[in-house]
């Protein structure tokens, strides 16, 4: 191969690498949520008020949530909680994943579901009301997307419950009667070995939005975490670096011509 072949060659390589590395981005989401004081169930008392974890937080806490872009779509939502290895505790579930496109607003820490952001979607964990009881380690299922209603007739939001003491007035749940746009947005699992839920989006519902916002919890809200996270924005230097290989190139063919 000729030299400037060569050095063309390393150029489109380096500047293809580049725009690679940049391509997945991951938007930590720290559990500093709190919510409403607990309000329910046969033991409500207020020595759980301003807890992050209302009962244990061996079973219920939440420590992260993890926003995977590709490039500047939403790509998959990965949750950190010790509920995976407790699943069904005291008769709970796992709740459905809310979504903001419009970006995230919180009224403090002591939020509810009447302040703070209101949200506009929902990915529902299909069938999963049906197996709680069971160890869903390493199983997975499909992914529903839904409007979210808040008020109305169709008011589809269905709050924190539980036999026990649990977080009041959290949503946790999508009441699937009413806003669906899609059956199969993707898919859910859970991996065993880093404790996480994963929602896994395989829509291109999401691609035009770029500031988000996420709530998830217990369907007893006895720990919820959520927070924002904007799509990055490319960085000029991988598409400078992208010009100026090609430009390098042209120059250097066209010295090796004279």
């Amino acid at each position: 191969m000729k030299p400037w072949k060569l050095i063309f060659t390393a150029m489109i390589a380096s500047a293809a690498f580049a725009g690679a590395a940049q391509a997945y981005t991951t938007v930590t989401i720290n559990d500093t949520y709190i919510g409403g004081n607990p309000a329910g169930g046969t033991n409500s008392n207020t020595s759980w008020d301003g807890k992050d974890v209302v009962g244990d937080a061996a079973y219920f806490g939440i420590n992260k949530m993890a926003v995977d872009f590709n490039g500047r779509a939403l790509d998959r939502v990965r949750i950190n909680t010790n509920y995976v290895d407790y699943l069904g505790k005291y008769d709970t579930h796992m709740g459905d994943l809310f979504i903001s496109t419009n970006g995230y607003t919180a009224a403090g820490i002591y939020d509810t579901n009447t302040t703070g952001e209101q949200w506009e979607y929902a990915l529902v964990l299909n069938a999963c009301s049906e197996v709680h009881s069971k160890d869903f380690r390493g199983t997975s299922g499909t992914l529903g997307l839904y409007n979210v209603y808040n008020s109305g007739a169709n008011n589809n939001i269905v709050l924190s419950h539980a036999n026990g003491t649990y977080r009041n007035y959290q949503e946790v749940e999508i009441n699937t009667r009413y806003g669906q746009i899609a059956q199969n947005a993707g898919t859910w699992s859970i991996n065993k070995d880093t404790n996480e839920l994963i929602f896994d989006l395989s829509t291109n519902f999401f691609d035009n939005f770029n500031n988000f916002g996420f709530h998830w919890g217990e369907s007893c809200g006895n720990d919820v975490i959520e927070g924002g996270a904007s799509a990055p924005v490319p960085e000029p230097s991988t598409f400078a670096l992208l010009g100026a290989g090609l430009l390098g190139a042209g120059l250097i063919r066209r010295k090796m011509k004279k």
